[in-house]
């Protein structure tokens, strides 16, 4: 055999393995496209149903609080209407005890009067003695009224303080329920719409916990992380769950690795200090 027959054997050979090679490689990475069309389908389905269910339930969970916060809201006008009207109660009552301290010292000025008159005016004695009795009689009244006074006025600044403690706790749990609407990204105004797209973009329903706090209060280190469903942009609640559940502040995702995250301090949001061990969450979270 010649050198140019030898050379075109060793080509065919080599072009024999290398067609060989392409055609295990199309065989091993065939894919059936038909199931996988379908599997894709099944999947897409399914998600669609997941995405429907959970904008209902963002639904309900907005109705409920939206009423929440206009039973609040109703509560506190009563009792700031009531308030005012045992302001007014206490601002008469008080004028009343004033008048009555002037009246008292006015009586008991005249019964001195009475007596050294009385000292010095023999004639008049049966007189004055009958004008120092009914004196004496007006200065008991008005010692009684006086007491009866500052009774009605203790009772009525009792009744203030604990309608004003009402106020600003009512005030308070508005001021909560409003926050985590604005950290949820809802609208607290009753009558607008609720934008469903904005609710499903909003963090996955999650919890974890502070594990630390800068020094300036402004960033704080989370438990939870990407694995987790988070993403930069995400708005999270924290509360105090002891002594008593308490609402702290709303943070948003600066800095997320699977396990852990970052997140800055909402400065209009907050009501608290931030503290290690605080649960972060995006829903209420009672005491526990």
């Amino acid at each position: 055999m010649t050198r140019v027959g030898q050379i075109l054997v060793m080509l065919i050979a080599c072009f024999s393995m290398l067609f060989m090679g392409f055609a295990v490689t199309v065989f091993t990475t065939r894919v059936n496209w038909r199931d996988k069309y379908f599997a894709l389908k099944k999947e897409d389905e399914e998600l669609r149903k997941k995405k429907q269910a959970l904008e209902q339930q963002a639904q309900v969970l907005t109705q409920d609080i939206n009423q929440a916060i206009t039973k609040h809201k109703e509560s506190q006008d009563i009792y700031t209407a009531a308030i005012k009207v045992q302001q007014t109660n206490y601002n008469e009552l008080l004028a009343n005890y004033k008048q009555a301290r002037e009246d008292a010292s006015k009586y008991a000025e005249q019964a001195k009067i009475y007596g050294d008159q009385a000292a010095t005016k023999t004639k008049e004695a049966m007189v004055l003695r009958e004008q120092l009795k009914t004196t004496r009689e007006q200065k008991e009244d008005a010692l009684k009224k006086r007491f009866d006074t500052e009774t009605q006025y203790i009772e009525l600044k009792g009744n203030y303080e604990t309608l004003e403690a009402r106020a600003k706790d009512l005030e308070q749990r508005r001021g909560e329920l409003e926050a985590i609407l604005v950290g949820r990204g809802i609208s607290t105004d009753p009558n607008e719409s609720t934008n469903a797209a904005a609710i499903v973009q909003n963090a996955p329903t999650v919890e974890g916990l502070v594990l630390k706090v800068d020094p300036d209060g402004k960033f704080v280190q989370l438990s939870i992380g990407s694995d987790d469903g988070l993403r930069r942009g995400h708005r999270l609640q924290v509360f105090r769950v002891k002594p008593q559940g308490k609402f702290v502040a709303t943070i948003e995702i600066t800095e997320v690795d699977p396990d852990q995250s970052v997140a800055r301090v909402i400065p209009n949001l907050k009501q608290a200090n931030i503290q290690e061990g605080d649960l972060v969450s995006n829903r209420i979270v009672a005491s526990r």
